[in-house]
């Protein structure tokens, strides 16, 4: 008789902490995790034991709820937005995530800004570059939850190793 393979360990669900101020959250709800609410320095999302800055598996996400609100932030208000940056940065893993997919191209031909995607780019490499911060582009709400839950479960992962 065949031995059965070997059985994965059931992990507890992941313990996301979500800020305060972040309005419409993303709910997880078909995945095994625990939110709570709490305030935050910075980003939207952490988890629970990996919240803090300079530990080596920390772990923050900025969420964005789509392109829009990316461009306000990296034009309007980007010193109010580098001071966010700066703080991110000591996360030793760190992303922005924005809800919906790379339009910049259409948003500025409609005319719904003025900022020439261009800028946008060169601003979200100065992210990259300078703060270490990848922006990420999920399709939808649902991509992004499933973007975020696969990072932390890394993390979690990472850390019990």
């Amino acid at each position: 008789m065949r031995q059965s393979r070997r059985k994965r360990k059931k992990m507890n669900p992941i313990k996301i902490i979500v800020d305060t101020r972040e309005k419409d959250a993303l709910k997880f709800k078909d995945y095994e995790v625990v939110t709570s609410i709490d305030k935050l320095e910075a980003g939207d999302y952490t988890i629970h034991c990996h919240d803090r800055p300079l530990d080596d598996n920390s772990i923050i996400i900025e969420r964005k709820k789509n392109c829009q609100e990316l461009v306000h932030n990296l034009v309007a208000s980007w010193d109010v937005f580098k001071n966010e940056l700066e703080i991110l940065s000591k996360y030793r893993h760190k992303a922005i995530v924005v809800c919906g997919p790379n339009n910049f191209p259409y948003l500025y031909d409609r005319g719904f800004t003025k900022v020439s995607p261009s800028f946008v780019y060169c601003r979200i490499a100065d992210v990259l570059m300078e703060y270490g911060i990848p922006t990420i582009f999920a399709n939808s709400r649902e991509d992004a939850e499933n973007m975020i839950y696969r990072m932390f479960v890394k993390a979690r992962k990472l850390n019990e190793e």
